[in-house]
């Protein structure tokens, strides 16, 4: 009986996991940790309840919501990083100059960082641009990445490309 429910569970995974992962580029250790995590919580609260088929029942319905939960709530202190890091950014493209060290925190998750513009320059299309470095801390370990960043018609700073690694 927990044999059949292990199965319906594994499979139920893997067809959310495949949907979710076409809507997600490249799943982090952090999401991974909050579905770990969430689905543990999720399943030991499902055991809680019922007996028998219902309790098997409950136990994925609970391992299943957790680990999504987990997701979100990773995905969502993702973000704000995200956004700490955009924020000094924009304010680095603007005002530093090539070759120094500029530092972020973001204090709702820890995690920090530095921007480094290594070379400024008009593209083709004459948008000024600034190629760079970053280097993120985060409770896994250090992202480290390179980017490009242009100036918009209205004066904001855009990331163009990044690539993280």
């Amino acid at each position: 009986m927990k044999k059949t429910a292990i199965l319906v569970l594994a499979l139920f995974a893997a067809g959310c996991t495949k949907s979710q992962m076409d809507q997600v580029k490249r799943i982090t250790p952090m999401q991974i940790a909050g579905i770990v995590i969430g689905g543990a919580a999720g399943g030991v609260i499902g055991a809680q309840f019922g007996g028998g088929i219902g309790k098997s029942l409950l136990i994925a319905a609970g391992t299943m919501t957790g680990g999504a939960a987990g997701y979100i709530a990773a995905r969502k202190l993702e973000r704000s990083d995200r956004q700490a890091h955009d924020k000094t950014a924009s304010q680095v493209f603007a005002k530093a100059p090539d070759g120094t060290a500029n530092y972020w925190q973001n204090p709702e998750t820890g995690s920090s960082g530095i921007i480094m513009p290594l070379r400024s320059y008009h593209a083709g299309d004459g948008s000024y641009c600034r190629d760079y470095r970053t280097t993120v801390a985060v409770k896994e370990g250090f992202i480290r990445g390179r980017g490009i960043g242009c100036q918009q018609a209205d004066g904001q700073w855009q990331i163009q490309m990044e690539e993280l690694g």
